[in-house]
């Protein structure tokens, strides 16, 4: 008579196949809006976006043109007032950020994590994080280059609303009924007014327009009072959670198009996809996710002993590591302004009170 094996499988604990996830999606509008300014940036000829590409190891400057002071008078003359301009050079510099992850792949023998959904998932891991560290520096960039100057804030506090300029947080503030009413028309107004005329955009926190939005949609043809017109004054807006409210209803950056920019720098080895034993350098070929630009990529093949990481079978002992390294750097310009605390510039830090 033969054996007969009865199969206990169906008691096991059932382990479902899909890989769940820990990783929060979240909007990105400082990149979004760096991107947006970049084509209009005064600063970034074509000539010098090509030299900030490939540069390392030397300074770069760009010359800018200070405004002249100039005289008039009613009288015609031989005497000509010289007027003559004065320049100046200023430095740009790069900045890095780095990041990225090991993997082995025998870990993945009689693993229920497929290596494919572990790589999806360290992907999106590293590139969220990255694109969190470089929305950190634009947002610093932004409040290191807003405006100092006083915004004259009499033409626009005759209705509802009321502007005010902080001198000593360099911030135009907004009161609640403004927020409601005539938020958007005025930011245009007060920027004519300070000679920065032209189209603008604001990156502004997460929700932080929430008030003014519902306050539009609440009112419109039908109801006692019509703010449909109002929908045509709003700038082109970003949202970001990197963009902190602090006790505000809202902190915001408003900017004349192309106040902000930004160039990839790409160092020799990535540009020349340099091949040393299993160590390759390389540039990604489409924009990384989050980012929105193609990365400088190092890849390495390693022989180790991973059996640190919990091998019971010692298949581990000897075996593989793949490792990738993922660097963006790049430039951030903002518009040339040879005296902040003097000249109006084309960034505005902008806060909506809660009262």
């Amino acid at each position: 008579m033969s054996n007969r094996l009865i199969d206990f499988s169906a008691l096991n604990a059932y382990q479902d196949k899909k890989t769940q996830t820990e990783l929060l999606s979240q909007r990105f509008g400082l990149i979004e809006a760096l991107k947006y300014n970049t084509p209009a940036n005064k600063v970034l000829t074509p000539t010098l976006v090509a030299h900030l590409q490939q540069v390392e190891g030397r300074t770069t400057e760009y010359t800018g043109l200070k405004e002249s002071v100039i005289t008039t008078t009613s009288t015609e003359s031989f005497t000509i007032p010289a007027h003559l301009s004065t320049s100046e050079q200023k430095t740009l510099t790069a900045v890095s950020i780095f990041s990225g992850f090991q993997v082995y792949p025998a870990w993945f023998q009689n693993n229920t994590i497929a290596m494919a959904d572990y790589l999806a998932n360290k992907y999106d891991e590293v590139f969220m994080a990255m694109a969190s560290a470089k929305e950190v520096l634009i947002a610093a960039l932004l409040d290191t280059y807003k405006n100092q100057v006083a915004l004259s804030v009499n033409q626009v506090n005759g209705g509802d609303g009321t502007f005010a300029f902080d001198a000593g947080l360099d911030t135009l503030t907004v009161n609640k009924a403004g927020q409601k009413d005539t938020l958007f028309a005025n930011l245009k107004t007060l920027m004519r007014i300070a000679k920065r005329a032209g189209n603008y955009n604001i990156v502004v926190n997460e929700g932080g327009f929430n008030l003014s939005l519902n306050e539009i949609a609440k009112y419109s043809i039908t109801n006692s009072k019509n703010l449909d017109f109002i929908q045509n004054l709003i700038p082109k807006f970003f949202e970001s959670l990197n963009v902190a409210p602090e006790s505000f209803q809202f902190k915001a950056y408003l900017m004349v198009d192309g106040a902000i920019g930004g160039v990839q720098n790409y160092p020799f080895d990535f540009r020349m996809g340099t091949v040393v034993g299993q160590k390759v350098w390389g540039i990604m070929d489409t924009p990384a996710p989050y980012i929105g630009e193609r990365l400088n990529v190092y890849h390495n093949l390693e022989a180790v002993d991973a059996s640190a990481l919990g091998d019971t079978t010692a298949h581990l002992k000897m075996t593989s590591m793949e490792e990738w390294g993922f660097l963006d750097k790049f430039f951030l310009v903002t518009n040339y302004n040879s005296d902040l605390v003097n000249r109006v510039n084309d960034i505005v830090k902008v806060t909506g009170a809660t009262s």
